[in-house]
Parts: C-alpha cells; structure tokens; sequence
C-alpha cells in the first residue's frame, strides 16, 4: 500500500542500526517456539533487515520537505519517540506531503499499480484528502489528520475530481488490460527515471518515470489488439477506458 490510516513511515526505510521497538525479543521467539512445537510446523526463521534504503541524513531531509509542504503542520503533527532522533512517522496524508502536486501524486500511485502484487488504496488516499487539522486539534493524535470522516457530500464531490477519477482508472487499467498477465520486468537508465513494464504475447503496458524533484513526470504506454495509446497527463488517465 502506498498509504494507510497510520503515518507514512520513513524509520522503515532507514540505517539498520537505527533501535526498533518491535526487533522480536526472546519473549517473541519462545512464544514462536511452543507455536511450532504445538502445530507441528517447521520453525520460521525471523528475516535479517533489508538493505539500508535512507541514511539518517536522507531521512531528516523527508521530514524537512513534508514539513515544507505541509506549511508546517506535519512537524506538529509527528512525534519523535523516547529511542529515536527523528520521528518514526510522517503524520500527514500523502497528497499533503506531496505539496497536493496532482502529477506527483498520480506517479506515485502508478508505481504502486505497475509493481508486482495485489495494489489497494486508502480511502482518504482515493480522495486525494489533505491533512484533517480540525480533527487533529480535537483529539491530539498526529495519526488523526489522515483519518478525516467524509459526509456523503464530500465523497460526491471527490468522486468527480480528476485526480480520483485517474487513480480509478489505473484500478480499471490492471484489473482489465491483457499486459497484466503476463511477466513483469524493470530497468532504470539513470538516478532519476525507472520504467517499469508488463508483456504478454500480444500486449504491452509500460510506465516511464521521472523523479526530478520538482519536476516529476510519467508516460503510460499500452498496446493490445486494439492498437497503442499513450497516457501522460493526470486528465487522460482519468478519461482512459478498455476498449470495447
């Protein structure tokens, strides 16, 4: 998922040294034992952390960024826990730390459908929601200004903003385009740009990125027996529909 009802998490991604509370302890391990010894199974080995993807530095300059775009507020919202330097989470939605950049946050939302796996969608993430502030001022809980309760009035009008209707057309574009079920494949030419594509024998779909930062951009290329169509603005996704 690219988002979800807690904070964004950014310590997942950092240095492997960086203390997690939830490193499975001997408590944990004995626990998984008895389980084992009671179901017959085999024991599951706990896997080591992946490869560091953000120094401590890289890190911080997130935070600094969302909290840039934000006007401030995802700073307020955070908190830096009693074993951490840094905050564990970016309290904010995701279209909020993106500065509500439409093609940014389309981008985004494309990786997330080209990639391997069963892609979901959080609700406030669908409705391109910006930060809940009220709901955050009245509780106090950072996590809160992401879990905005919407009246049916809001979810109507959302419906018909194109940055919702373009994530629903990717959700119609991998549920029904042919390339999808064939093999995925990926490459990056340089630091800034990674297209990632599905080929099946008579279909393609490919995205084409570019993470300049404040200057990102994509390209959907799709060929199938009804011919090729090229996608590259957040209004021709959200008009895209399969061929009849």
């Amino acid at each position: 998922m690219l988002d979800t009802h807690d904070g964004i998490g950014i310590i997942d991604a950092g240095p492997s040294v960086t203390p997690r509370p939830e490193a499975p302890g001997p408590a944990f391990e004995a626990a998984l034992a008895q389980m084992n010894r009671l179901m017959g199974t085999a024991p599951t080995p706990v896997p080591p952390d992946l490869p560091d993807l953000l120094s401590h530095d890289e890190m911080a300059a997130i935070f600094a960024r969302a909290e840039r775009l934000t006007g401030g507020h995802s700073a307020v919202a955070s908190v830096v826990p009693a074993w951490a330097s840094l905050p564990h989470q970016i309290n904010a939605t995701f279209f909020s730390v993106l500065g509500a950049d439409p093609v940014a946050y389309l981008l985004a939302r494309a990786v997330q459908f080209f990639l391997p796996g069963r892609p979901q969608i959080y609700y406030v993430g669908l409705f391109a929601g910006l930060d809940d502030t009220a709901l955050f001022a009245q509780t106090g809980n950072g996590r809160d200004v992401n879990r905005h309760t919407y009246s049916p009035a809001e979810v109507a009008q959302a419906l018909t903003s194109e940055i919702t209707r373009a994530q629903l057309a990717l959700v119609r574009l991998r549920s029904t385009h042919p390339a999808f079920e064939g093999d995925f494949s990926w490459s990056s030419p340089n630091r800034s740009s990674i297209e990632l594509r599905w080929d099946a024998a008579t279909a393609s779909a490919v995205l084409r990125i570019t993470t300049t930062v404040d200057a990102p951009g994509f390209q959907i290329v799709l060929t199938d027996a009804a011919g090729r169509v090229v996608l590259g603005t957040v209004a021709s996704v959200a008009a895209w529909h399969p061929a009849d």
